[in-house]
């Protein structure tokens, strides 16, 4: 005798729940946070560009575990 087994997945392609400001001010000398809210099954992977560019992480630019995006003042 031979069993079948199901095995259920989620899986949902990713979406922005909200979408970033065009225009983002802070005053200066403050630590600018871009704020990421996608959903997605499984977890989607967030890369932050430039332009076309990818954002290297480390020195001003930190990404936090959820996504969003720390940006410190220059030197």
């Amino acid at each position: 005798m031979r069993l079948l087994r199901t095995m259920r997945c989620l899986a949902e392609p990713p979406s922005f729940i909200n979408t970033l400001p065009t225009v983002t001010k802070i005053a200066e000398s403050q630590t600018a946070v871009l704020i990421c809210h996608v959903f997605g099954a499984p977890k989607p992977v967030i890369t932050w560009k430039k332009e076309e560019d990818t954002v290297i992480m480390g020195g001003r630019f930190r990404k936090e575990n959820n996504g969003n995006l720390h940006i410190s003042v220059c030197c």
